[in-house]
Order: C-alpha cells, then sequence, then structure tokens
C-alpha cells in the first residue's frame, strides 16, 4: 500500500510531535542542505531554521544535526521524507 505525502507527514508528526516546517527543514537536512541553503529555500533566515531545528531536535530526543538524521534513517523514513517538501 503506498501512503500519500499528507498520511506520511501525519505518521511523522504523530510519533515525534514535529511541526510540518520542522519536518521540511529535517527533509532538507537528509538531503545535505545547509542550514543557509534551506533558509533559502523556505525563505527564512539561519536563525529561525536553527530554532526550528533546536526544536526538532528535543523531541527527536538528539543532540545535533548528525544524530537527527541517523535517527531519521534508522526508522526508516528518509524515502518519504522529501515528499513532505512538496
Amino acid at each position: 500500500m503506498k501512503l500519500g505525502q499528507d498520511e506520511l507527514a501525519n505518521i511523522l508528526e504523530e510519533k515525534y510531535g514535529l511541526s510540518s516546517i520542522e519536518l521540511k527543514i529535517l527533509g532538507f537536512l537528509t538531503k545535505g542542505f545547509t542550514r543557509k541553503e534551506i533558509g533559502s529555500n523556505l525563505h527564512l533566515s539561519v536563525h529561525t531554521v536553527d530554532t526550528h531545528l533546536a526544536s526538532a531536535y528535543r523531541k527527536l530526543g538528539v543532540r545535533n544535526e548528525a544524530e537527527a538524521v541517523a535517527r531519521i534513517l534508522s526508522d526508516r523514513l528518509p524515502s518519504f521524507l522529501p515528499n513532505v517538501l512538496c
């Protein structure tokens, strides 16, 4: 069964309590974007990106970008995180 983008986003939101913007930012991180690039793509300042990342890290129970990406990869979520961005 193929899940739609909204269903996938809901699963992530329910599992970790992540907001839609946190999901988008994490999606960019899993694709190797820098904070500056993420900000440019989402029309946010780097400071705002950092604020959302800090919140996402807390919800994921991690301390940094590497741990966040590892958590997402270990949960086998990266295949559909980019779809949440659309």
